[in-house]
């Protein structure tokens, strides 16, 4: 039979109020009464009733901002978030998604302030604007410390700023792509790393990763190429490198741009001599992965699932009090021609 918060309260000799700010880490008790209550709490069995709790509060409200720029990607992200609302739907919450124009990002986010947000997760771009973190803070605080989760965001956290992030392990995926194509190529084969823009930690790391791999015995890459995550410059950019590096056979593209990239190396006739790691499983890359194709592994961020687990740790965070965690570490996988169609098709059916 279920514990209830008077028969524990009655237990302890306390009233049920200090038990509630016991087990919800409330002030205005010793953390001496606090402990001993957490511990009867266990003893006894107790669960805190979060049915109760729910019917108890006003409706969550959660605001998401995501560019409105690479959808492959944030649609991804935001697949995620609205299917862990759904399964949230019998406690009270209330999402609330906007894509961003380029530069408009402080105007959309003060027309979701007018919902009075409870929480907010928004992606990296928020870094991308001079006093983005600042600008969000003023626009929704209203003298109330609300939660703020960045996702796909820099594996890298300042130690003094309050924003939450949750991300794939940038130097664990650039390392993963390193360890494989030391498989895929001789140790003297001229390899390249094309990535977004390297002022972008989350890139860097991704580039640094893979250099301390895939160079630790004496192995060497070819001079870093950055595409500025536009398809045309990548497109450009990969036709320069192979018409100089025409013994090309090793290519790791550590962010966006692997359509046009892979496009540009089949029209070029280097399908069958370039081995390519690219970043992040979307449909038009399948094509390119298979038999034949120059795409022999992808490294996937699981962008759903950061989706997912954002909305899951804000939840808690706003309805029963646990921390919100400064970093939450989505571990990457590496995919091959063998698997990758088959996690698509599953995430997708």
């Amino acid at each position: 039979m279920r514990v209830t918060m008077k028969e524990l309260a009655a237990a302890l000799g306390v009233t049920q109020g200090t038990v509630s700010k016991a087990l919800h880490d409330r002030p205005g008790i010793s953390e001496e009464l606090r402990c001993r209550i957490k511990r009867k709490a266990e003893e006894m069995g107790y669960r805190v009733n979060r049915v109760a709790q729910t019917l108890s509060r006003h409706t969550l409200q959660i605001g998401v901002l995501l560019p409105e720029e690479w959808p492959d990607l944030y649609d991804e992200v935001a697949d995620g978030i609205r299917d862990e609302v759904q399964n949230l739907q019998d406690y009270n919450v209330q999402i609330h998604i906007r894509t961003v124009p380029e530069g408009r990002y402080e105007q959309v986010l003060r027309t979701l302030a007018e919902y009075k947000l409870d929480g907010l997760l928004c992606s990296w771009f928020i870094d991308a604007e001079p006093d983005g973190r600042q600008t969000v803070r003023r626009i929704l605080e209203e003298d109330r410390d609300i939660p703020v989760l960045l996702v796909v965001s820099d594996a890298s956290k300042r130690q003094d700023d309050a924003f939450g992030i949750v991300a794939s392990d940038s130097y664990l995926q650039g390392r993963l792509a390193a360890e494989y194509m030391r498989h895929l190529v001789p140790a003297n084969a001229a390899v390249a790393v094309m990535t977004g823009q390297l002022a972008h930690t989350d890139h860097r790391r991704r580039v640094d990763g893979f250099r301390d791999t895939y160079c630790r015995d004496g192995r060497t890459v070819l001079p870093l190429i950055e595409a500025q995550d536009q398809p045309q410059v990548a497109e450009r950019k990969v036709r320069a490198l192979l018409a100089e590096h025409p013994e090309l056979q090793g290519l790791y593209i550590s962010t966006g741009n692997s359509e046009a990239v892979c496009r540009t190396v089949m029209e070029m006739g280097f399908g069958d001599r370039v081995h390519i790691i690219c970043t992040d499983l979307f449909a038009g890359i399948l094509p390119y992965m298979e038999e034949g194709g120059p795409v022999d592994a992808l490294v996937y961020q699981d962008l759903y699932r950061q989706g997912r687990k954002a909305v899951r740790l804000l939840y808690d965070a706003l309805s029963g009090g646990a921390p919100l965690p400064a970093h939450t570490s989505i571990v990457p996988q590496l995919l091959l021609r063998c698997n990758a169609a088959e996690v698509w098709r599953r995430r997708h059916t």
